[in-house]
C-alpha cells in the first residue's frame, strides 16, 4: 500500500454533524397527508430536514449545495405531493437579492435523496421578513404536476410540469407588501417585500375534475388579503367579508372545508404588536374570529399569532401559538392553544406543558428549564396520531405523543426532538492540542466545545457570560486548557453584556474579562501567546489592544493600521504575533509580546485576505490566503512563497502530521471550477479532495484541522453546524 492509500487522501471521507441538536429557526413543518412518518422541516439559514420517524431524528436533504450556491441554504418553502409520497419540493433562495444569482425551486422523486434544480426569474428570502409564514409552495392535490408558487415581489406563479417551467400567473393582482420604515435612516427589515404568504387548495368537490378548482392565497397586506379562485388558478378574486387591519400570516385547511388563518400586525417573526385567529367556512362564506386571547396593544399586551394546525382525523381540533408575547408584561411569554371546537373555546396548554430537555441541554441557557419557546411558526398535528404534534422554535422542535392529556386537564409532556438538525452559525472555531476536540463560537448563542475523544459525545454550551456571537477565539498553544474568546452583546439584556471571556479548563467553565479596553469594544478576532502570558484583541472597529495581566488591563498596539485586522501567534514562539490587513496586502510582526508591530519588508503578494494560520511545532511557519491564491512563509512573514494548485481559496487550516512529518494542510477552495475541501501531506506540493458533491455544507465560515487525529477536519457552516471529516 501506497503512503497516499494509507493516509487515506483521495480516498472517500466520511462525514458528520457535532450534535449540538439545533441552534436555529425551524420556519416549517410539513407533513405528508397519506403516507405516516413522512415529514420534512425547512430552517431560514440551514437548509432543510427528513423525519426518520424509526430513528426518532432528522436527516439533512441539502447537503449537496456548495460554496457558490450558499444562497440555496435559505429555505422558502416546503410543500409534498399528496399523490406521490416519493415527492417533494424546495423554494431556495436567502436573499431577495439579484446580486447573489436566481432562486430555484427544485424537485425530489426520492424523498430528498437527489434533486432536479430548476432556476426561477423570482426571487425568494429564506431569512428575510415573513419567513415563517407559510406555505406559500403548494402542490396541487389532485394533479401532483401542478404548483403555486406565492413570490415576495413577482405575484403569483403556476407550474404544469412539477416545477421545471413556471409561468406568472397575470389574473393575480399586484399588492405591495413592503412597510414603510418605521425607523428612518437605518436599515429595518419591514421594509422587505413579503408578498403572497400561502397558497390552499380546497378539499376536491368533483372528483372527476383534473385539477383542483378552487385555490385560496393570502397576501402581507392590512388591507384586502384573502384571494379566491374557482377555475384552478387562472383568476383570483377577493373574498368578502373578510377582516382587514392585520396580515395573515399562516394557513390550515379542515378537511370539512373551514380554512383557518393567523394574523399578525407585522409579517414577523422579529416582531409582532397584534394579530388574530379567523376561521372562514369556504362553503357558507362566513367568517368567525376564534382568537384565543385578544392582544391590547395600547394597554401594552402586544402580540400576534403564528403557527396554526388542524387534526386532519378530527376537524374541530385546532392549534394555534402566539408570536412576540414574550415582550407583553405578565404574559410569561408566548403560548400554544388547542381547541376541540373550531376556535369557539380554547385551552392554554403550552406554559403549563412540560419540557424533557436532556437531548440538548442548551435550551437551559445555564438555568433549570428550558422555556417553551419563541419564533412558534412552523405548527402540525400528526395526521396519523391525533396524539402526535410537533412545533418549532426560534432554536429546536419539541415534539409531544399525548397530547390529549391535556383534554384530561393533565399537562403534556414534550421533549426536544431536533436531533440530526444543526442549525447554528460557527463564526469562529478552534481544535487545541489537548482537551476539547473542537470549541465553536457561534451566532445567536454563544458556542459550545465539545469533549468525548472521537466520539464527540460531550458537548457543554459556554455560558456565564453568553454571548450573543462569539466571533474570536483561541488557546495557548504551550496550555491549552486557556481559553479565550471575544464576541458581542446581545438580546438588549443585563446578563448579556460581556464581550470577552476567558477559561482554565479547556472550556468547561468560563470567567468574565475584568476589565475592557473601551465601552465599545466588542466582536473582532483574537490571539493568545503560545505561553499564555499575552492576550492580544482586534475588537471590530476600534484599534488593536493587548493584556498581559489576564485582561485586568488593556494597553494599545503600536504600529499597526487602522481597520480589519486578522491576528494570529506564533505557535512555537511565545510573545510573537502576526497581524494582516484584511483590506489591503501588509503583514505585520511583533516578538515583544503584541506592545509593538512593525510592518515586515515584503508584503503579501495579492491582496483581500481570507484567511490565515500559523503552524503548531513550527516557528515563524504562516499559512494565508488571499484573493490570489494561497500563499507561506517559513521565516515569520519576511518572505512568502506562492503555493499553487487550488483556485480561490477561502480558509485554511492545520491538522496532525502523517507518519511524523510536516502538519496536514486543509482548505477550502476550488479545483476545475467546483468547490472542495482539500488536503495535503507535503506542504502543498499535492492537494487531494476530500469531500464529494453529496457533502458540501454551503457557506463555510471557518476550518480546523484537529491536532491530535490524523486525517480529521471541522468546518464550521453558514448554517449547518460544525461537520467533521474522517477519513474511510
Amino acid at each position: 500500500m501506497s503512503a497516499l492509500a494509507a493516509t487515506g487522501q483521495g480516498h472517500r471521507y466520511t462525514w458528520r454533524s457535532i450534535e449540538m441538536v439545533g441552534g436555529g429557526f425551524i420556519s416549517g413543518i410539513v407533513t405528508h397527508p397519506r403516507a405516516q412518518g413522512v415529514m420534512y422541516a425547512r430552517t431560514d439559514v440551514g437548509g432543510a430536514y427528513r423525519w426518520d420517524a424509526t430513528r426518532e431524528r432528522w436527516d439533512a436533504i441539502t447537503d449537496w449545495i456548495g460554496q457558490s450556491d450558499w444562497r440555496y441554504t435559505g429555505v422558502e418553502s416546503l410543500a409534498v405531493d399528496a399523490s406521490d409520497p416519493e415527492r417533494v419540493y424546495l423554494a431556495l433562495g436567502i436573499y431577495n437579492q439579484p446580486r447573489l444569482g436566481p432562486a430555484a425551486i427544485c424537485r425530489s422523486n426520492d424523498r430528498g435523496e437527489s434533486w432536479h434544480v430548476a432556476q426561477v426569474p423570482f426571487g425568494m428570502g429564506g431569512n428575510e421578513a415573513g419567513r415563517g409564514c407559510g406555505e406559500r409552495l403548494s402542490v396541487d392535490p389532485t394533479c401532483g404536476d401542478v404548483l403555486f408558487f406565492g413570490s415576495r415581489d413577482s405575484g403569483l406563479w403556476r407550474s404544469g410540469d412539477g416545477g421545471v417551467h413556471w409561468a406568472r400567473v397575470d389574473g393575480f393582482p399586484e399588492i405591495e407588501t413592503a412597510m414603510d420604515n418605521p425607523t428612518p435612516g437605518r436599515w429595518n427589515y419591514l421594509t422587505q417585500a413579503v408578498g403572497v404568504t400561502f397558497v390552499i387548495f380546497a378539499p376536491q368537490q368533483a372528483r372527476s375534475e383534473a385539477r383542483t378548482q378552487r385555490l385560496y392565497a393570502g397576501v402581507s397586506t392590512p388591507g384586502t388579503s384573502l384571494f379566491c379562485s374557482t377555475d384552478a388558478g387562472t383568476t383570483w378574486e377577493p373574498v368578502a367579508g373578510q377582516p382587514v387591519g392585520l396580515r395573515p400570516i399562516r394557513a390550515v385547511m379542515s378537511s370539512k372545508g373551514v380554512l383557518f388563518i393567523s394574523y399578525g400586525r407585522e409579517p414577523g417573526p422579529n416582531t409582532m404588536f397584534d394579530g388574530a385567529v379567523y376561521a372562514y367556512d369556504t362553503e357558507t362564506g362566513r367568517f368567525a374570529n376564534v382568537t384565543p386571547i385578544p392582544p391590547d396593544p395600547e394597554h401594552g399586551q402586544t402580540f400576534g399569532y403564528a403557527g396554526i394546525a388542524v387534526d386532519a382525523a378530527n376537524p374541530e381540533c385546532i392549534m394555534v401559538a402566539t408570536a412576540y408575547r414574550g415582550h407583553a408584561p405578565g404574559t410569561g411569554g408566548d403560548e400554544l392553544f388547542r381547541s376541540l371546537d373550531s376556535g369557539r373555546s380554547w385551552n392554554a396548554i403550552g406554559q403549563r406543558g412540560r419540557r424533557d430537555h436532556r437531548r440538548a441541554p442548551w435550551l437551559c441557557f445555564g438555568g433549570d428549564e428550558a422555556h417553551l419557546g419563541h419564533w412558534m411558526y412552523a405548527l402540525v398535528i400528526d395526521p396519523f396520531d391525533s396524539n402526535k404534534a410537533y412545533y418549532g422554535t426560534g432554536q429546536t422542535i419539541w415534539g409531544t405523543s399525548n397530547l390529549g392529556a391535556v383534554d384530561r386537564g393533565e399537562s403534556s409532556e414534550w421533549i426536544a426532538q431536533a436531533r440530526g438538525i444543526e442549525e447554528t452559525v460557527p463564526l469562529a472555531l478552534v481544535s487545541p492540542p489537548r482537551g476539547a476536540a473542537v470549541i465553536a463560537g457561534t451566532g445567536d448563542i454563544s458556542g459550545f466545545a465539545v469533549f468525548g475523544g472521537d466520539a464527540l459525545t460531550e458537548v457543554i454550551a459556554m455560558h456565564q457570560p453568553t454571548f450573543k456571537d462569539t466571533t474570536g477565539l483561541d488557546f495557548a498553544e504551550h496550555d491549552p486548557a486557556l481559553i479565550v474568546r471575544v464576541g458581542g452583546r446581545g438580546w438588549n439584556r443585563e446578563r448579556d453584556r460581556d464581550t470577552g471571556a476567558f477559561s482554565v479548563d479547556g472550556g468547561r467553565t468560563w470567567s468574565r474579562f475584568g476589565a475592557y479596553p473601551s465601552e465599545a469594544a466588542n466582536e473582532g478576532q483574537v490571539a493568545v501567546s503560545a505561553d499564555g502570558a499575552s492576550w492580544l484583541w482586534a475588537p471590530k472597529d476600534e484599534p488593536a489592544v493587548v493584556s498581559r495581566d489576564w485582561s485586568a488591563s488593556w494597553q494599545p498596539c503600536h504600529g499597526l493600521p487602522n481597520g480589519p485586522l486578522r491576528v494570529v501567534s506564533d505557535r512555537a514562539r511565545a510573545g510573537v504575533y502576526y497581524a494582516f490587513e484584511r483590506q489591503g496586502r501588509g503583514a505585520f510582526w511583533s516578538t515583544d509580546g503584541g506592545a509593538t508591530f512593525v510592518e515586515v519588508g515584503t508584503p503579501l503578494p495579492g491582496s483581500g485576505l481570507t484567511d490565515a494560520v500559523a503552524v503548531f511545532g513550527r516557528e515563524g511557519h504562516v499559512w494565508a490566503l488571499v484573493e490570489q491564491g494561497l500563499h507561506c512563509t517559513t521565516d515569520g512573514a519576511a518572505h512568502w512563497r506562492e503555493v499553487p494548485g487550488l483556485v480561490r481559496p477561502s480558509h485554511i487550516g492545520i491538522g496532525k502530521p502523517f507518519d511524523g512529518g510536516y502538519p496536514t494542510l486543509f482548505a477550502v477552495a476550488q479545483r476545475d471550477g467546483k468547490d472542495g475541501f482539500f488536503s495535503s501531506i507535503d506542504q502543498g506540493q499535492s492537494w487531494h479532495q476530500i469531500n464529494d458533491g453529496r457533502h458540501q455544507f454551503g457557506q463555510v465560515r471557518a476550518i480546523s484541522g484537529d491536532p491530535k487525529r490524523f486525517g480529521r477536519l471541522y468546518v464550521a457552516t453558514g448554517g449547518r453546524g460544525v461537520v467533521y471529516g474522517d477519513h474511510a
